[in-house]
């Protein structure tokens, strides 16, 4: 088995969340579970992109080769800018090739219809920035992200809106988040490596209970997906979240059988922050999965 390992480290001022991103060998359909259920799979490169990344049941392509994935999250939004190269080197000299980050709304939309794109906000420079230290990007666009930050990135206007129900399909909502992804898309899709950017991957939402992979379980996904692909995405894409947890392959055989994505992680954990210290049972665990 070939996998990914991003493990669940704080350095100097930022969070170096874990993930195993997978060449994998997993049969299908993934015997480890994904939020919430089994779909790991990406919706693949338009025409434009496949060329440049491109993957099957094996693994990603990038360029025409074979590439082995391994990514650390920086998100730029908590790091000073100044700071940004010296934490990117770190982590490319700790072993990475590949720079994941969120997207937070409300650091870039504070108030309701102005946009900061700019100094510690500057996105586009942060992707340049890890394309000139060799290293790929995937962008973690939500609208909705968690990570802990609050309110998981939507702005607060957003709160006192009428009408709106967030993450439904809701026309208040789509009038708020429609504009956004307007403005946020466009960066990301003249920094793909199609355009000769960094980013390889997108993913949309976070942590969405009704699906992820390639699910498509009501009209706000839908809407979420056809938004983005007419704001120019076209590499491979996926909903949140696929094969999360401290354990993510499991004890199963693995192997190649049936598979048509890559297997993919997109948070492999050891803790989490409501517990404070660990039953032996519980740490001895996390030692063999780490």
């Amino acid at each position: 088995m070939i996998t990914y390992f991003r493990p669940s480290k704080t350095i100097a001022g930022f969070a170096l969340f874990a993930n195993l991103i997978g060449l994998a060998l997993l049969s299908n359909p993934a015997h480890a579970l994904g939020w919430p259920g089994n779909n790991d799979n990406w919706f693949p490169s338009a025409p434009a992109a496949k060329p440049y990344v491109d993957f099957d049941g094996k693994g990603f392509i990038i360029d025409g080769k074979r590439t082995f994935i391994v990514a650390g999250d920086l998100h730029y939004s908590r790091v000073p800018r100044a700071m940004w190269r010296d934490r990117l080197l770190r982590i490319k000299r700790a072993g990475y090739n590949t720079i994941q980050t969120y997207v937070f709304w409300n650091f870039h939309e504070p108030k309701e219809g102005v946009y900061d794109f700019s100094g510690d906000r500057d996105l586009k420079a942060y992707l340049k920035l890890i394309q000139s230290l060799g290293m790929y990007a995937i962008v973690r666009v939500g609208p909705y992200v968690n990570a802990e930050w609050d309110s998981g990135g939507w702005p607060v206007w957003l709160r006192f809106k009428p009408g709106v129900s967030v993450r439904d399909d809701n026309k208040p909502f789509y009038a708020a988040m429609d504009p956004w992804l307007d403005h946020l898309m466009p960066i990301v899709a003249s920094e793909q490596i199609n355009h000769g950017g960094p980013v390889i991957l997108v993913q949309l939402e976070n942590e969405d209970s009704r699906g992820a992979g390639t699910d498509l379980p009501n009209p706000y996904f839908i809407h979420l997906k056809d938004k983005c692909v007419a704001d120019g995405l076209q590499v491979p894409y996926c909903f949140s979240g696929t094969n999360h947890g401290d354990d993510p392959a499991g004890d199963s055989p693995l192997n190649n059988a049936g598979r048509t994505s890559p297997w993919y992680s997109t948070e492999f954990w050891t803790g989490w922050i409501r517990f404070y210290g660990d039953t032996p049972d519980r740490a001895a665990h996390l030692t063999r999965a780490t």
